[in-house]
């Protein structure tokens, strides 16, 4: 997903982590969060697994006129995993 930020913002704060109630998520998924701003990461990836709480990160976003979120099954057979970018806000 993409959002259009207009170089407005200095930080995006979320949690992110993998639905514990997917009927499919089995212990050993991963989903792996990737944060682009403009195209490139800001930060480096974040793995979660459905055994953990959420991660809660603030990713400074200054400038950033278009920031970008992907989720991708990394492993455990659970192309399904529904991966969860949680509270999400942005500070001037």
């Amino acid at each position: 997903a993409a959002f259009n930020l207009d170089r407005k913002y200095a930080a995006f704060l979320a949690a992110f982590g993998i639905e514990r109630e997917s009927y499919c998520s089995k212990p050993t998924a991963r989903v792996s969060f990737t944060v682009l701003g403009d195209g490139g990461k800001l930060l480096a990836d974040i793995e979660v697994h459905p055994s953990q709480p959420f991660v809660n990160r603030q990713i400074d976003v200054s400038g950033v006129a278009t920031l970008t979120i992907r989720a991708t099954t990394t492993s455990g057979a659970a192309s399904c995993a529904d991966g969860i970018v949680g509270e999400p806000s942005l500070s001037r």
